[in-house]
């Protein structure tokens, strides 16, 4: 549908992140990123994968339609371990679970 507005460009960095920003700030460098390869990128910095969205239209849209997609954190094993299987309200999955256990922090107790 979007694929004549932008092009999802996906770019390997092996490298320490340091690197990518030089001397400088990291924004200007992820601007120029954007400007060269458009406004959705896909960087995978070592084993970490990260979608860097610059244009605001774009981010509306899929913090609008697709809320569901980015609702969930990312479940590791120090996040299991400290926090009860990830049933916390923090690092819960977005499910009937977590709905309830914000509806039930929401109530006043005084």
């Amino acid at each position: 549908m979007y694929s004549s507005l932008f092009t999802i460009v996906s770019l390997v960095i092996f490298f320490f992140l340091h690197h990518l920003i030089g001397r400088g700030f990291l924004h200007p460098t992820l601007r120029n990123l954007a400007q060269r390869y458009g406004g959705v990128m896909y960087l995978q910095i070592g084993e970490i994968p990260v979608v860097i969205v610059s244009s605001s239209t774009i981010a509306k849209q899929l913090l609008t339609t697709h809320d569901l997609a980015f609702s969930d954190r990312p479940q590791s094993t120090s996040t299991t371990i400290l926090f009860y299987n990830n049933k916390d309200i923090v690092f819960s999955l977005y499910d009937n679970y977590c709905k309830q256990m914000r509806k039930i922090c929401k109530v006043p107790t005084f």
